[in-house]
């Protein structure tokens, strides 16, 4: 049987003897015609003669040409295969610059943080495309919680006579566990300012810092004589495990509350008790203070009154006619006109 080749500068090469070549290279006869395929896709359309006379396949003037194309196609399939040879080294996780970086952005709003004397939250709005964000929490006055868009910060009451002021720093944290992104915000509580004319006038910064906190409704920093008449219970017992707060020492301000019902302000340094014309006023617990004189005119409406461990001398209960009971234990009390009760 006749061998077959490929003639390549001027040298036979054997189909069977050469293996490599008959893996990449395959000639199929269709209509007497070898048509080239590399790699199992046609590679050229180029015709080959078939000599007759010693039955072997001989490349003509195209031969050059032929090595050229199969030479393209290699490179070009090296080319499209190249990019999945990287997949060893993993996906970029966040967007990158001209150096390779991560790049992340970052956008807190409001960028600054100002709040009143009172205990007051803002919302804070926390915008990245970043995988995870932290902020800084060494402002003793400010409470942050995180929420689905951002944070929440809380500011405490206040009755420092001078503004006070703080950092609070949000920042991203990249894939690598580094910094990629921080935004500083700057943090300020106003000092109680003077009250605006016609409103409440408070003597004490705690007692007037609770009322701003539940009954300024409008929250324009002061207690409207018409705010004051939404009051109807007022807790007011001094917390000792809560080491930032100020007991109370004057209750002035509280005339305004006409519809105070229940009044609770145990465990303060309260020293004088006026509670006159609080004529829906039917509860008082007033017990552990300092409390040396109380007016309790016009309470109409006490039923129960609990004065216990003061300094009271005397007390007036002659236009108290619904009271009830009564305890004023370790006082200093000379005597007690209750000649009104019923």
């Amino acid at each position: 049987m006749a061998s077959v080749g490929l003639r390549v500068d001027g040298r036979l090469l054997g189909l069977r003897q050469s293996r490599s070549l008959r893996k990449n290279l395959q000639l199929t006869i269709i209509n007497s015609e070898f048509i080239l395929f590399a790699f199992g896709i046609p590679a050229s359309l180029q015709e080959f003669r078939r000599q007759k006379t010693n039955k072997n396949i001989i490349i003509h003037e195209h031969e050059e040409t032929f090595f050229h194309l199969l030479t393209f196609v290699c490179a070009g399939f090296t080319l499209l295969l190249a990019p999945g040879c990287n997949d060893d080294e993993g996906e970029k996780t966040g967007p990158t610059g001209d150096e390779g970086k991560e790049i992340y952005s970052l956008s807190v709003t409001p960028d600054k943080l100002e709040f009143q004397s009172t205990k007051q939250t803002v919302e804070v709005t926390v915008t990245t495309n970043g995988p995870y964000w932290e902020y800084t929490d060494n402002i003793s006055w400010l409470e942050i919680e995180r929420t689905e868009t951002g944070f929440s910060a809380t500011a405490k009451a206040y009755s420092g006579n001078e503004t006070r002021t703080g950092t609070l720093t949000v920042y991203v944290i990249s894939e690598s566990g580094d910094i990629a992104a921080r935004q500083d915000i700057p943090v300020s509580q106003a000092s109680p300012s003077e009250t605006p004319e016609g409103m409440v006038v408070f003597d004490d910064s705690t007692f007037k810092n609770f009322m701003l906190s539940y009954y300024d409704q409008d929250y324009d920093g002061a207690i409207s004589p018409e705010e004051a008449l939404r009051v109807t219970e007022l807790y007011l017992g001094f917390d000792e495990e809560d080491e930032e707060a100020v007991p109370i020492t004057s209750l002035k301000g509280i005339e305004y509350c006409k519809n105070l019902i229940n009044l609770e302000c145990d465990f303060n340094a309260i020293t004088s008790l006026d509670l006159s014309g609080l004529d829906k006023l039917e509860y008082v617990d007033c017990s552990y203070n300092l409390i040396k004189t109380a007016n309790l005119s016009g309470c109409i409406s006490l039923k129960q009154l609990y004065a216990n461990v003061n300094e009271i001398g005397a007390l007036n209960l002659k236009e108290c006619a619904n009271l009830q009971l009564v305890q004023a234990y370790k006082n200093n009390l000379t005597g007690c006109d209750g000649s009104g009760m019923s």
